[in-house]
């Protein structure tokens, strides 16, 4: 029977450096583990727009998941079944909550109760953008490009975050936190994506053992992190692991970003092998 790796991961902090946005020293390994036929998958608070980009950059000849989980964009020459309507730009694409609009709309509802504490990502110039993130003018721009979530700077206290979260719970909405700001979206996560697109591939080729890998290092990681049959958790120079329930098949990286992508992939690639020649004897 055949087996491939599903390898659903993080960009920002996880397969790219936190600062430089590099992903060079993962690369190598990345490029190794695709030409063996298994899937590099980003799994990203990132745009549709962002994520296009760097998939050709890296040249990633895989599905890819925007914005938290929100949508999942399927290779139409891979899901050439889908749909019956058209793909567009060579991908078919599921979403899963509602667009930005509407959570834009719930968050400005709370700017009195809140007056102060927040702005919204998309009332960022490109110039603000590139500031707060560090990225450069046409990536700042593909950033700004959101389809389904708005991103939150939070400038309150700890508390009010907290009870700002909650409301927008109460409305409906859920509330991530990355690396450099709160995802409001809707009730999705990566791990419900990850769940969703395993399925897709085990209907498709129902011969071959799928075994999914979660690469990430912030709170919006955690649902990917606990729903994998391997979780990798990334070192981040600017705040702690994420804290996650589960404690088999974890594996912490030593080293930050890409260079703990690789670290911890080759560890993961190691206990698989090993794991499988045990069964074997």
């Amino acid at each position: 029977m055949n087996q491939k790796l599903l390898i659903f991961t993080d960009l920002d902090g996880s397969l790219l450096d936190h600062d430089t946005y590099s992903a060079e020293p993962a690369l190598p390994l990345l490029h190794e583990l695709q030409a063996q036929g298994h899937k590099i998958i980003p799994t990203t608070s990132k745009t549709e727009s962002e994520v296009r980009h760097l998939k050709k950059s890296f040249d990633i000849k895989a599905p890819f998941v925007i914005e938290n989980g929100a949508a999942v964009f399927l290779p139409a020459d891979e899901f050439a079944d889908f749909r019956d309507s058209l793909p567009v730009d060579g991908f078919y694409h599921q979403s899963f909550c509602e667009e930005a609009s509407h959570w834009r709309r719930l968050i400005d509802s709370l700017a009195t109760a809140f007056t102060g504490c927040f702005r919204r990502f998309s009332t960022f110039t490109t110039d603000e953008i590139m500031t707060a993130t560090g990225l450069d003018k046409a990536s700042a721009a593909r950033a700004a490009d959101r389809q389904y979530g708005e991103p939150v700077q939070w400038f309150g206290d700890e508390k009010a975050k907290i009870r700002f979260a909650a409301a927008l719970i109460n409305q409906g909405a859920n509330v991530l936190e990355g690396g450099r700001f709160l995802h409001v979206s809707g009730k999705v996560s990566k791990g419900r994506a990850l769940q969703w697109l395993e399925a897709a591939y085990s209907a498709r080729e129902p011969e071959t053992v799928f075994t999914t890998i979660a690469i990430g290092d912030s709170k919006n990681d955690v649902a990917m992190l606990e729903a994998a049959d391997y979780a990798l958790v990334i070192k981040s120079p600017v705040h702690p692991p994420p804290e996650i329930k589960r404690e088999d098949s974890v594996f912490y990286s030593t080293l930050c970003g890409p260079a703990g992508w690789a670290e911890g992939m080759q560890s993961i690639i190691t206990t698989i092998k090993d794991e499988a020649a045990r069964e074997t004897i």
